[in-house]
């Protein structure tokens, strides 16, 4: 099964990507610079298809995401986590994320709250 990344949007402040197979998206990401902290990047929207999951393609994504970071001078990656998602949560504290104290109320859903975590960038 042939899978790639490929680059869908890119510019000095936001980047995304989709995972296609067989010319068809398996997964998507997106990555923006953080308005209320330029040396931060936000990876949001990010989404692999069921038959992806526990594969490497979500790592890749990530992956492929601190590189356009770090090429562009951000300190950080944030991401948010709903707190009900434990594998979520999971993948992105073996990527390297690290879960802060700041919480939110899900935005669409009040009784859900989404966790920030961050992964340092060197």
């Amino acid at each position: 099964m042939e899978s790639k990344a490929r680059q869908w949007s890119n510019s000095a402040t936001s980047a995304a990507l989709l995972i296609m197979e067989k010319e068809k998206a398996m997964g998507l990401a997106s990555c923006y610079r953080d308005p209320d902290d330029p040396a931060q990047c936000i990876l949001g929207g990010m989404w692999v298809h069921p038959d992806l999951r526990g594969t490497n393609r979500s790592t890749e994504l990530v992956a492929n995401f601190a590189q356009w970071a770090r090429e562009r001078g951000f300190r950080a990656m944030t991401a948010w986590v709903t707190d009900v998602n434990g594998r979520a949560r999971r993948f992105y504290e073996k990527a390297g994320f690290i879960l802060q104290a700041e919480e939110r109320v899900h935005a669409n859903n009040a009784d859900f709250k989404d966790l920030l975590m961050i992964k340092v960038l060197l």
